[in-house]
């Protein structure tokens, strides 16, 4: 709590937040710091983005909260995988293989092939 006043000073302390009169005269709230661990070239890119669009990457990050809490949800899809890496299709390809090793298969050139497809 102390901090908080001390954060408050010049300002108004309702719960733990701290309002502040800005200098236009408009009322604005404490800002906090949110600290993620990216790869590098990932942020690199983003920052990129960010510019070209004319945002500055601290509020593209505050349009996501943003977004977050109003639709009180993540704002955008999270899916599975790939379904090619789905369960049936690695054990499709696993048999596969297998008969593959076993001399199960026929191979034929794409000649063969197409001479087939001709007949």
């Amino acid at each position: 709590m102390a901090e908080s006043a001390a954060l408050c000073q010049n300002g108004l302390q309702i719960a733990s937040e701290c309002i502040t009169l800005s200098e236009n005269g408009g009322l604005t709230m404490a800002l906090s710091t949110i600290s993620a661990r990216i790869e590098t070239r990932d942020k690199e890119r983003f920052d990129k983005f960010c510019e070209k669009v004319g945002l500055s990457t601290s509020s593209a990050l505050n349009l996501f909260v943003k977004a977050v809490l109003r639709e009180n949800r993540i704002p955008f899809d999270i899916s599975l995988p790939d379904p090619f890496y789905s369960e049936s299709n690695m054990k499709f390809l696993e048999e596969s293989a297998a008969a593959i090793k076993a001399g199960k298969v026929i191979v034929k050139t794409m000649d063969e092939l197409e001479a087939m497809a001709d007949e």
